[in-house]
């Protein structure tokens, strides 16, 4: 997954290295609320069930929740902001749980966020560096905090620091 990490030409949001290393701890995932004071629905398909839902504030798009495999549920929700995606949430296996959120800056992929395990906890972080991904921070042990974190140089692989003892240090 770290391969499709960042893509575009992305605001430098974080540096190739690792720097100050952060024991960042997992949290839940929390679905966005899409609301707004007026939604207008497609049926792409044609099978008399929506699968796009475009939420506006007045003229001004908020968000857009998609239903991508057709089965009920809520697969995909983008949140718009000034005209621009702001933060995008995914269900990529369509359980019905989330695994991975971004956020943009500019309308431009800043990080992400992924279950890797699926226990709809964040586990890993990935950050942007322009078009590659410029860091990535894991909890490997799935213990609820970072205990890797990888600096990478235009999307290779530089350093590697391991908390191997859980104290929140790399050793």
């Amino acid at each position: 997954w770290v391969g499709t990490g960042c893509a575009g030409d992305t605001p430098k949001v974080e540096t190739g290295g690792i720097g100050e290393v952060v024991a960042r701890k997992s949290t839940p995932f929390k679905h966005f609320e899409c609301e707004g004071d007026r939604d207008t629905t497609v049926d792409a398909k044609g099978i008399g069930t929506a699968q796009i839902r475009h939420v506006f504030e007045g003229e001004t798009e908020t968000c857009t929740e998609l239903d991508l495999n057709f089965d009920g549920r809520v697969d995909m929700t983008r949140l718009w902001k000034e005209g621009n995606v702001d933060q995008e949430q995914h269900d990529f296996d369509f359980d019905g749980r989330l695994d991975e959120q971004s956020y943009f800056e500019n309308g431009k992929l800043a990080r992400k966020e992924l279950d890797t395990n699926f226990d709809g906890r964040v586990d890993t972080w990935i950050f942007c560096d322009g078009p590659y991904v410029g860091r990535l921070e894991r909890d490997r042990h799935h213990h609820g905090q970072a205990d890797t974190w990888e600096g990478y140089d235009k999307g290779l692989l530089s350093t590697v620091q391991y908390d191997n003892n859980n104290d929140g240090k790399p050793e």
